[in-house]
Formats: C-alpha cells, structure tokens, sequence
C-alpha cells in the first residue's frame, strides 16, 4: 500500500471510528471494503427499519449507482431468506453471463437480522472468490458489532487511535491463519501502547483459553504465564466486568480481583487490564493487557483498549472460527443448540428439537410389528393349460378370459373337415379290405386272407386315431373354473401348431398368493408366517395368507433381486380371480421401533464399510 493509499485509508477509518449513527458508519465502511476488495464494482448496505420492517437503503457505492438497485436486491433478498452468505452470477435477460458475482451477508444483532451486505465484483476463479468472501465475512462481523456499540452505547474509538485501529486490522488480514495474525496483530499494539503484553483468550469448555500472547510464540515454555492469565481472564468473565488491577493493590470491596493479583504476584509487569467481550449474552473472547510498574494506563488508553476489544475480538473470533475443523464446528453449533433452550425465546427451536427427542425415545422404549412388504399376485391353486392337439385352424371361439366355465364346456373348436375326409377314405378302405378277405376265402386262398385282415385291421386303428383326433377338436374346460388366458376371438381362421397354448384354466374356489420379496427382507420369512394382501381393485378388502413355500431361485426384476415365496390362502370373497396383483405384508414380529425404522440403512451401511474395509 503506497503512503498516499495509507492516507487515504486512515482517513476512511478515522471517519468511520469518530462515527456516531449507523448512516455515518455504512459509507465508510463501504469505501474501506472497497479498497480491500480485488474487482470491487459496487456495494450497499441495507437495514431494516424499525416501523415498516423493510430494508432501507443505508448506503451504496457508487453512490449515484442506481442501475443495479434491481440486481442487488435480488441477492440481498436471498440471503435475508436463506439467513446465509449467497454468491450469485448475474445473467442478463438474454441468457449473457455479465462476468459479474452478486454477494450478500446478512448482518445479525442478538440473534436477529437487522441488515444485508451486498458487493458486485468482478469474476476472478474460485480462490479469489473465496478470499473475498472471506474478506466481507471479517468485514461483516466488525460492522456489526459497531452498530452494535453504537446502539448499546458501548466505549468508540477517537479519531487520534484511527490509524492504530487500521494497522491491527491490517496485520490481522495479511496473517496467513488466524493464530499468526492475532500474534502479529497483538506485538503491533502491545509495542504502540506501550504495553509489556496483550493477551487473547477465547471461550472453550467453558473456560477462557489463552490463545496468543505478544511477543511469546512458545507459550508451551511459560505455562505458569499462560495459567495466571487464564485464570485473570476467567476472573473478568465470570463477572462481566472490565478488570484493572496494580500490583500493589489489596483484595477490597468490589470485583473480585484475587487471580489477577496472584498473576501480577510474579513482579513481571504492575498493572493488568482484563476485557470480556459479550454478543447476545454469550462471551465472544477476552483481551489482557499488561503495562510495567510506573506507567499506569490513564483513561484514554482505558478507552482505547476496551474499544480495541469490542472491535477486534469479534473479527477474530470470527476468523479463528473460520478454521475449525468439522467436528468442532458441529460441537460449537450443538453447544448453541444447547444454550439456547435455557435462554428465553427460541420456541419453534425448543419445539422442534423436544418432538425430534421425543420421538427418539419413543423408537428406542416402544416396540411395534414388523412387517416384511412385497409385490404379490393371485393365482389359481392349480392351473390346467389347453393346447392344440392337431396342427389345423381356428374354427370357432366360445370362451374369453374373465368367463366362468363350467367342467366339459366347449371354449374352442378347431377346423376338422380334413379329418373327416381322411376318416371317410379309411372307412372305404376298410370295406375294400373286407371284400379282398372274403374272396381270398372263398377260393381258399389263406394267405391273401390274412393280408387282407391284417389291412382291416390297420384301417381300424387309423379310424380311431382320427376319431380321436376329431374329439380334440373340441377344446372343453377340464373342470369348473375361471379362464385366465386365451382369446382367440381376434383368430377365427388363424392357423395353429400343435402344442400351441390356447387357453389357461384355473379353479374358482382355489387359490394361492405369490410373493416377490426382495432379497434384504428374504432372511426373515419362514413357511408358517401370517400376512394380508390388498389390491387395487379391493383397497378397502384385506385378504389373508400363510407362508408355505420358498423357492430357493431368485429372479431379477425391475433391477432388484426377487424370491419367489407361496402362500395359501382361505376362499370365500366373491371379488377375488387369480391375475390381481397388490402389495403384501408379512408379520414377522415385535422388534423396537428404531430398528424398523433404520434396519434397511444400517444393513446398507454395514454392507458398504465392508466391502471397502481392507
């Protein structure tokens, strides 16, 4: 940054520290944002107001910028909704990317959204893209904890400390993590105060933990050091207070000062200033500062280190939080969950979390049937098939499928005009033979009798094989029953082969289900176990079933893999006919309602970690 950018800045902050209302705080820090940001292009900052409840605009840069107010509050308005940072691409109408990004924050005091941060910048890639976000996540925080001192009354900055200010948060953004900037952040004030150290502590099991300490970068070597003022700073957040103590000073009426006095009993430094910082009631860090004997801190640096701390902290805090890992960011989003249900508020909150505990307990106390589904079909306990005796055609059709037949009643005929002639000619041949037999007898010729009986007697078989054949013309129902398949109304005429499937004939009174039950669920089915089916025709009708079989052949359907399984079932509902299909339920047994509920995930889970476990 050249000497005329640092002007410049130092201007900017010196603007923003001295601010007294929020419109005097909004466009400095609008324009410090600007600096920062690579591909700044234009910001505002909303809030909403306190009567209508809508969002005001506070500020925006450009400020005679009024092209994109539609633009920006498109993504202002998302993220209100979502109560998240947003990244948009703006698309103009014709479908055109623009090579711009929309960023939205919204701005949170105690809990509520009072205000949105939108910025455009240009497209630069996904890393500048995440410093920036970055950069307005920071640049968020401490805003809002300056409207928040602002509207709490809380100790400011003059215009004399402005640079300080800026050069902290400077060093803290160039840091490449959190604990090297706060290091670099606290030596930079600790040697422009004239402080022996400042210290930075934040909340952790609910003790305050020295983070960084100036001008030590082994605090491992000084555990003593960093014990005493743990335990100094713990002093000054259990009451809430700003603690400053000397270390001639005794114990006496006030704020209990007896851990920074042990502290200040190692003759290190003479005067010790502890400052927690709160947001909503909960304790954001704490800041330690240390002078030497003889150079107590008059009321202007009072001043300056309490704003320091309700400036700084919670950007570092924010920061620090930024680079936690997974697990302590859902440890620290459980423990809010936690806290809030003691605090006053929060019902949808309170609600919803009892009803999620509440059903917990219920699946793990409560049992309740188990019960295995499967895809199912009605068949016929038997099933006759009618085929084609005779290669021939179609005559006539007397039957179609859903027809209740009775046992001997014709459903087809087959073409038998051939067979007759054939039958005629055999006939024929018969009388012929008979006649060679008399006369080879009466010229006792005993040998062409023979011939001739034997020709008789090979014409006799022909003509009942053809009387038998023309019995099979006629296609009869083997026994009283319903047809399940065959409709040869569409091919009166049409040749057939013989052995060709015409009709298929079931009982009326007997039937049976057929399960397909998926191979996950086929461990716990055994012949014996009890179920109902229901079936689309007959929603309202359950019908009951007894497992009696399992086929040991699966079968893959619809990309699953199937068993086959029996089951008998009672006659005695009118409405039912082998061909409906529905879905059937085993009772299997009792088990605890959790394991119903996720005994397919964990058999999945349990499956999956073990065909990748080495």
């Amino acid at each position: 940054m050249t000497q005329k950018d640092n002007a410049a800045s130092a201007d900017l902050w010196k603007a923003l520290s001295s601010a007294s209302t929020a419109d005097e705080i909004a466009g400095p820090w609008l324009d410090i944002q600007a600096g920062w940001i690579p591909g700044f292009q234009r910001g505002a900052v909303m809030l909403r107001s306190s009567r209508s409840g809508e969002f005001l605009m506070l500020a925006r840069r450009p400020a005679d910028d009024d092209d994109s107010g539609e633009r920006m509050q498109g993504v202002a308005d998302r993220a209100v909704a979502e109560n998240k940072g947003v990244v948009q691409r703006h698309v103009l109408d014709d479908g055109s990317e623009t090579g711009h990004l929309g960023l939205a924050y919204p701005l949170n005091l105690e809990g509520k959204i009072v205000g949105v941060v939108v910025v455009e910048v240009t497209d630069q890639g996904d890393d500048a893209l995440r410093n920036i976000l970055r950069q307005i996540q920071w640049g968020k925080v401490w805003l809002e904890h300056k409207l928040l001192s602002e509207q709490l009354g809380h100790a400011s900055l003059s215009q004399g400390n402005s640079q300080l200010v800026l050069e902290a948060f400077a060093a803290l953004m160039d840091a490449d993590d959190s604990h090297s900037g706060i290091q670099a952040a606290t030596m930079l004030l600790a040697h422009r105060m004239g402080c022996d150290r400042i210290s930075v502590g934040f909340p952790e099991k609910g003790y305050v933990k020295v983070d960084a300490i100036s001008h030590a970068f082994r605090m491992g070597a000084r555990q003593d050091l960093v014990r005493g003022l743990g335990d100094a700073m713990d002093e000054a957040a259990d009451q809430g207070l700003a603690i400053l103590v000397h270390s001639g000073d005794k114990a006496g009426p006030g704020p209990v000062t007896e851990a920074h006095r042990r502290h200040l009993g190692n003759g290190e430094t003479g005067y010790l200033l502890s400052i927690p910082v709160f947001s909503a009631d909960a304790l954001v860090g704490c800041m330690a500062f240390e002078w030497p004997e003889g150079d107590a801190p008059d009321d202007e640096q009072r001043k300056l280190a309490e704003g320091l701390a309700n400036l700084l902290l919670p950007v570092l805090a924010e920061r620090r939080a930024s680079e936690d890992s997974v697990r302590a960011i859902a440890l620290r989003r459980m423990k809010g969950w936690v806290r809030s249900f003691a605090e006053k508020g929060y019902m949808d909150r309170k609600l919803g979390w009892s009803a999620v505990v509440f059903a917990i307990f219920l699946g793990l106390v409560v049992t309740g049937e188990f019960r295995v589904t499967a895809d199912a079909r009605l068949e016929g306990s038997v099933q006759r098939s009618i085929v084609a005796a005779i290669d021939g055609y179609v005559l006539s059709q007397h039957a179609r499928p859903g027809d209740v037949v009775s046992e001997g009643q014709v459903l087809a005929r087959l073409d038998n005009k051939d067979l007759i002639l054939e039958r005629l000619r055999w006939t024929a041949q018969k009388k012929q033979f008979e006649a060679e037999a008399a006369e080879a007898l009466a010229l006792h010729n005993r040998a062409g009798a023979n011939v001739a009986r034997a020709q008789m007697t090979q014409a006799d078989a022909q003509i009942a094989l053809i009387n038998e054949q023309l019995k099979r013309t006629v296609l009869q129902a083997p026994f009283a029953g319903i047809v399940v398949s065959g409709d040869l109304s569409q091919s009166v005429g049409a040749a057939v082969r013989r052995g060709d499937l015409l009709f298929e004939v079931a009982p009326l009174k007997a039937f049976r289900v057929v399960l397909f039950v998926d191979e996950s669920d086929i461990g716990h089915i055994t012949p014996g176990q009890r179920g109902v089916l229901v079936t689309p025709a007959r929603p309202d009708d359950a019908l009951s079933f007894e497992i009696t079989r399992i086929t040991p052949l699966s079968e893959a359907r619809d990309g699953k893999n199937l068993f086959r399984v029996e089951a008998s079932t009672a006659a005695g509902q009118d409405w039912i006919q082998p061909g409906l299909e529905g879905v059937a339920k085993v009772s299997v047994g009792r088990r605890r309602s959790v394991w119903i509920w996720t005994h397919r995930f964990t058999n999945w889970l349990r499956l999956t970690l073990w065909t990748w476990w080495p």
